[in-house]
């Protein structure tokens, strides 16, 4: 297997890791919680990482995924998910999509170019990068709301 793809589904998977680690303390009472009402809440934050895998495996199978006008269509609904064991089952499916998808790359396609459904373009090996460095700016704000909603010390993930 390439090396690109193989330190990429680590990354993925430590960084999904450190995500649930950030979400394990914020308060429960405060999973749905918002700043502000065009803010996300702990669990939209989650939940859009979990999308986020979705998308980026169908885009690697070369599958649909809307428009920029729809990114929406991966992102469950956090009232979905009111405790975070159903969001922890969701993010492992998707994770899993995600590092299947990768298995399945012929590695004659990592020059190839891809289309995001909000315009921009990138290489294959470009975009599977990314998919680890969406959820690591994601942690880092679940950390710093953790933290603001009194769960604890900041901690490391």
């Amino acid at each position: 297997m390439n090396p690109t793809v193989e330190a990429v589904k680590e990354l993925s998977k430590e960084r999904m890791r450190q995500l649930v680690m950030a979400l394990e303390f914020v308060p429960r009472e405060r999973l749905q919680w918002r700043m502000t009402e065009c803010g996300k809440s702990p669990m939209e934050i989650y939940l859009e990482c979990g999308g986020n895998l979705l998308m980026n495996a169908k885009i690697l199978r070369g599958e649909a995924v809307g428009s920029r006008k729809t990114p929406e269509a991966f992102l469950p609904e956090a009232k979905s998910f009111p405790d975070l064991q159903g969001a922890r089952a969701m993010m492992q499916e998707y994770l899993q999509e995600f590092v299947s998808a990768l298995d399945n790359l012929d590695e004659s396609r990592m020059g190839e170019k891809v289309e995001l459904p909000w315009g921009q373009t990138m290489t294959v090996r470009e975009f599977i990068g990314r998919t680890a460095s969406h959820a690591c700016y994601y942690c880092g704000q679940l950390t710093y709301l953790q933290s603001l909603l009194g769960g604890g010390e900041a901690r490391r993930v």
